[in-house]
């Protein structure tokens, strides 16, 4: 996935989970090179996630 890619999908989270949906997102966006350095502002709240691990 490339950083343009990761933060295209950023875009798709919504308010809730999306009945675990966007867990598979934030999954997917971390496999950008540089996810944690430049976490994508569209993921809102979810954001925090890609700095956990």
């Amino acid at each position: 996935m490339t950083d343009e890619e990761a933060h295209a999908l950023a875009g798709c989270f919504g308010d809730d989970e999306c009945f675990g949906v966007a867990w598979v997102l934030l999954h997917l966006i971390e496999t950008a090179p540089h996810a944690r350095e430049d976490r994508p502002e569209a993921a809102g709240r979810w954001r925090d996630g890609l700095t956990s691990q």
